[in-house]
């Protein structure tokens, strides 16, 4: 039988014939296999031994082309079909809820699953349609089916096998951590900043699907590098909402690791003397003194204890970890390294022995 000469009821006659989708030839077109499905009911809407076989769907069939498309784009209806069908089999099946379905779900089990007695799978849908994401095909189910409107708040990071973070996603998710923490006991972004340590930032869950934030900060693809306080930054410089909040520097998170000491062993002078000179013009600011004026009055108690801004930050830690305790040393490093260099050159003379003086009755030279 040659391929211009098979009919309808030939490939109707082979689907009977084996009980399943199976045509008189391997391939046909979408539309073509459409109306074969057609002729199908016909022929077999009076046998009830053969009612099985009105279930039969274009995807049922191997091989089948331009499946996944219509007028040239991504035909989506079809596709959400079989995801639904694939969803629910399994929840079914696993006595799950979809909640479960989404914390317990991967590729391989959602690929390995038939979706129905012809052994279909939906490999090959979610490869053509959503480019083998098979969390994008989950999420345009959601949106689009009344079925799951309830969970329309799902997002790619709340699936907890195969998750993938983008970083609008990562601020989305942080957005959502820290408003759950303003509603108990920070109350307010600043308090949120004193109080926020890694355990809490890693391990509480942002929504009902039971999401945290341990997978993003060590998501390669956000280079994070498992520092939560690089990831608020990195929030904080992006996201306008937090616009206001954009003089916090690293050194405000307390309990965050290589600040001080980096990774090789060396320690952060450059940040060191960020915040010396932080401290520096707050005090003048505050005591209205010139450069001068501070140098000759300053002590080490002022010097560490004054807060420098208003997330209550002092310069205690900072002077411990770079400096061994000696604000003088951290306040003749930043004036030897100060970008003016009118003051590297006024007090390129001056040690650390000009704080030994008294405060007050300090002299040069």
């Amino acid at each position: 039988m040659t391929e211009t000469a098979i009919t309808l009821d030939d490939h109707v006659d082979a689907i009977i014939e084996h009980r399943g989708p199976v045509l008189a030839t391997k391939r046909v077109t979408r539309s073509v296999l459409e109306k074969i499905l057609i002729q199908l009911h016909v022929r077999i809407q009076h046998q009830p031994e053969l009612a099985p076989l009105a279930q039969l769907r274009p995807y049922d069939f191997s091989g089948t082309n331009k499946l996944w498309t219509m007028n040239g784009e991504n035909n989506y209806a079809l596709a959400r079909e079989v995801t639904d069908k694939s969803v629910q089999k399994i929840m079914r099946e696993r006595g799950w809820t979809f909640i479960q379905f989404v914390q317990e779900i991967d590729q391989d089990t959602l690929y390995r699953e038939p979706i129905n007695a012809w052994g279909t799978h939906v490999q090959g849908m979610v490869s053509h349609a959503y480019k083998g994401r098979f969390q994008d095909a989950i999420i345009d189910l959601v949106r689009n089916d009344e079925k799951y409107r309830e969970y329309r708040d799902l997002r790619h990071y709340d699936f907890k096998k195969g998750r993938r973070w983008t970083r609008p996603d990562a601020y989305e998710a942080m957005h959502m951590f820290i408003g759950k923490r303003l509603l108990g006991k920070d109350r307010n972004f600043i308090n949120f900043i004193r109080r926020i340590n890694k355990k809490k930032f890693t391990r509480e869950p942002i929504n009902r699907y039971g999401t945290t934030l341990m997978g993003m900060l060590s998501a390669k693809e956000l280079g994070y590098n498992d520092s939560y306080a690089q990831a608020i930054l990195d929030l904080i410089a992006h996201d306008g909402r937090y616009s206001k909040y954009r003089d916090i520097r690293l050194y405000d998170f307390d309990n965050v690791r290589n600040v001080w000491t980096l990774k090789d062993g060396t320690k952060n002078n450059e940040l060191a003397r960020e915040m010396t000179g932080a401290q520096v013009e707050n005090i003048m600011r505050k005591n209205q003194w010139s450069l001068w004026e501070f140098l000759n009055n300053i002590n080490h108690e002022r010097f560490a204890k004054t807060r420098i801004n208003r997330y209550g930050t002092t310069a205690m830690g900072m002077l411990n970890r770079v400096y061994g305790g000696r604000y003088a040393r951290a306040i003749v490093d930043w004036l030897c390294n100060a970008d003016d260099s009118v003051i590297r050159e006024q007090y390129a003379r001056l040690d650390e022995r000009f704080f030994q003086q008294p405060p007050g009755l300090r002299k040069t030279g």
